[in-house]
């Protein structure tokens, strides 16, 4: 019984080595996003990552955004007075081009 376990533990184990010798050693470089601040002023500027930018400037950087890999993360962080057309403006141009990683950050709630 002894000599039974022996075979099969070494079994098992010559086993194990011969799969991992002929699987495929895959790696897979975890990058993590960076991540783009925007910025909305009360007065209705845009800041991308503390610069103010221009509509034009806007979609070009929206652009470039949307194609890198792994897309980057767009982290909106309206003044609480922020004029609400610049908030749209961007959202527009965004989908435009087709930047999909999104959100809203930086909003507190208020107390009841």
């Amino acid at each position: 019984m002894r000599r039974y376990r022996a075979f099969r533990v070494a079994s098992l184990l010559a086993a194990s080595l011969m799969l991992a010798a002929c699987w495929p050693h895959h790696t897979v470089a975890h990058t993590v996003p960076t991540v783009i601040t925007v910025r909305f002023t009360p007065a209705g500027a845009i800041l991308w990552n503390g610069v103010q930018v221009d509509d034009a400037t806007l979609d070009g950087l929206l652009k470039q955004a949307s194609e890198q890999k792994p897309e980057p993360e767009i982290h909106l962080r309206p003044d609480k007075m922020a004029n609400y057309e610049a908030v749209v403006r961007f959202l527009t141009a965004a989908q435009r081009r087709g930047a999909t990683h999104i959100g809203f950050t930086g909003i507190e709630t208020r107390d009841p």
